[in-house]
This record gives C-alpha cells, sequence and structure tokens, in this order.
C-alpha cells in the first residue's frame, strides 16, 4: 500500500519530527499511534478517544501498532494540550493531532 503523501502538524519542530525509534512503525505504508492524555482521563474517555482512531486504522489496513501512555516526557515530546494523538511512519512522525478528528481526517487521505 502506498502513502500518497506526508503531513507535519503545524507546531512541530524539525527534531520533534524525529520520533523514538522503538515507537516508529516496521512496515512501509503502515503507521504507529501514540496516544498521550492527561493521567486523571477516565478509562472510559481514552478507550472512546483511541478506539475511533485505531479502528478507522484497521479498515484501511494502515495500523502497524499503537501505545497509550501519560508520560510525554518518557519520549521525548512537547506537548501543548491533551489528548494527542502522534502518527509516526517507519522514519518520523508524520502528524501531531490535537483532535481524533484531525487523525481521522489524516487516515482518511490514506
Amino acid at each position: 500500500m502506498a502513502v500518497t503523501g506526508y503531513f507535519l502538524a503545524a507546531g512541530c519542530s524539525p527534531q520533534e519530527s524525529a520520533a523514538p525509534p522503538a515507537l516508529l512503525s516496521a512496515e512501509e505504508g503502515r503507521y504507529s499511534f501514540l496516544f498521550i492524555f492527561e493521567e486523571s482521563t477516565p478509562i472510559e474517555e481514552t478507550s472512546t478517544y483511541t478506539n475511533e482512531v485505531l479502528d478507522k486504522a484497521m479498515k484501511k489496513d494502515l495500523l502497524y501498532g499503537s501505545t497509550i501512555t501519560t508520560q510525554a516526557e518518557k519520549f521525548g515530546l512537547e506537548v501543548e494540550s491533551y489528548p494527542v494523538i502522534v502518527i509516526m511512519d517507519s522514519r518520523e512522525i508524520v502528524l501531531k493531532a490535537y483532535s481524533e478528528k484531525e487523525a481521522l481526517a489524516f487516515l482518511e487521505e490514506q
């Protein structure tokens, strides 16, 4: 499956487009997802938020893997607000989305 384009989210600095190597997709044309929430986010909310995005990625055969965390600093990422979805290909961060609508729109374009 070919990737038709790459997008860097507004506010991503060039150094921030370098994703943690362990989180990158190992398959060309598929994406890894990092969901970052505040510690106080109820589990029901995290489930609803992640399920919608991951369901779309699976239906389009774009999902390589996903990680859910409350520790953005562990991955060396700056976060403007929560929740955030970081989508990575096999080389870098291609999108840092602050809404599920933004992440879903990106997946729809692929």
